[in-house]
């Protein structure tokens, strides 16, 4: 989004912003400072007397638009869980406030030697989120469902595995966070992880977000993808209520994360 654009929503918004984040802050003024900016959403940190919160403005046009309704409908969806707290929504200026989580990106904390121990919370996570998010049916298998993702699928990786994928069924779709690299997670000080960024959010299979997940760390630790996928998966399987995944998923996760590696060296 413009510069102009920016500067209007904050000129704006700015005292309500303040209002919100620290209601008795007298004469102190609020600061804010960018975080990330791209064409479609600006995201700053606002701080003011102390408090500090997380403000996303949103360009104008459709796909702007769109991730503006996603990110506040699984913010609002998915409250109490954990992400940040949604603070604040200005329809007009398509502006989230969120609660700032204070903590590390899991991209820098993340090491090979913790590897096992966070995929297994993120999995926990993903089950939360898959717990707490609306459901629809779906009859669909693993074969069929990969195979349209051609453009970041490698094909014959997935003809030659399409057995195993085919026999894999999809039972349901939920809402998932489907933007899993591992700087879109902040490790708070107690160890606990928080998910950010859900601009992204959509019905997707269960299980779907464990493969993105994996494929994240998969490009970062490629020797670890079978010890990632069976701790995404265990950590999954304890915490989700209803879950339709089979025990050897794990093998689905490491299918699709070669196909993609394979798809990825070819371009």
């Amino acid at each position: 989004m413009s510069i102009d654009e920016t500067r209007l929503a904050l000129e704006m918004l700015g005292d309500h912003i303040a209002a919100v984040l620290k209601p008795d802050h007298g004469a102190s003024k609020l600061s804010m400072t960018t975080l990330k900016s791209g064409a479609l959403a600006t995201t700053f940190l606002a701080k003011v007397a102390g408090a500090r919160a997380v403000v996303k403005i949103f360009a104008e046009g459709h796909d702007a638009h769109q991730e503006f309704e996603r990110e506040k409908t699984a913010l609002t969806g998915f409250n109490g869980l954990s992400i940040p707290d949604l603070m604040f929504v200005s329809e007009p200026e398509r502006l989230l406030m969120m609660k700032y989580i204070d903590g590390s990106s899991m991209a820098d904390h993340i090491t090979g030697a913790n590897l096992s121990d966070r995929a297994h919370q993120l999995g926990e996570w993903f089950a939360t989120l898959f717990n707490a998010s609306p459901k629809k049916p779906d009859s669909n298998d693993w074969s069929t469902y990969l195979q349209a993702y051609e453009s970041d699928l490698k094909s014959d990786v997935l003809t030659e595995q399409e057995k195993v994928l085919g026999a894999t069924k999809i039972t349901v779709q939920s809402l998932a966070h489907n933007d899993n690299a591992m700087s879109n997670f902040i490790v708070a000080g107690d160890g606990a992880i928080f998910g950010i960024d859900f601009a992204q959010a959509r019905f997707k299979p269960e299980g779907w977000d464990l493969i993105t997940a994996a494929r994240a760390l998969f490009l970062k630790f490629p020797e670890n993808l079978p010890e990632v996928s069976a701790s995404l998966v265990a950590g999954y399987k304890d915490k989700a209520a209803d879950s339709g995944l089979t025990d050897q998923f794990d093998q689905i996760i490491s299918i699709a994360c070669i196909a993609n590696l394979v798809a990825l060296a070819q371009i």
